[in-house]
């Protein structure tokens, strides 16, 4: 057991925590995370309102078309509520990482995109 530990701890968690570091890997997580609310929300306006016992059904009646509307207005606003919070976790993701650089994509002061291959050999600077 301790050779599978070591094993992932020196070959496989490192290159996972660099891939981990990167800025967009952790807005796509800040995302994955802000949506997650509305995602329970839905599920569980879903839920009570499909219920699949007749008895619940009846209890409920007429109130079955409330709660199915307040479940598609949580899943229809997914798309909206994701563009807002991806928004925010990037530029959250700046602010805390002024002037920082994450290795994989850069911009320069005259906005030009700089991309960075690390291949031996290679030259990764713009050429221009």
């Amino acid at each position: 057991m301790d050779h599978i530990t070591k094993f992932v701890e020196e070959k496989i968690a490192p290159p996972l925590i660099k891939f981990s570091q990167y800025r967009y890997i952790q807005v796509i997580q800040r995302t994955g995370l802000g949506i997650m609310s509305l995602l329970i929300i839905g599920s569980i306006f879903t839920l009570l309102s499909a219920f699949p016992v007749p008895a619940y059904q009846n209890f409920i009646g007429g109130f079955k078309t409330t709660l199915a509307s307040a479940a598609g207005v949580g899943t229809a606003f997914i798309a909206l509520y994701t563009v807002i919070t991806t928004s925010y976790a990037l530029v959250e993701w700046y602010n805390k990482n002024k002037g920082e650089k994450d290795g994989y994509y850069s911009a320069d002061d005259s906005g030009r995109c700089i991309v960075s291959v690390d291949q031996p050999g290679s030259n990764s600077e713009y050429p221009g």
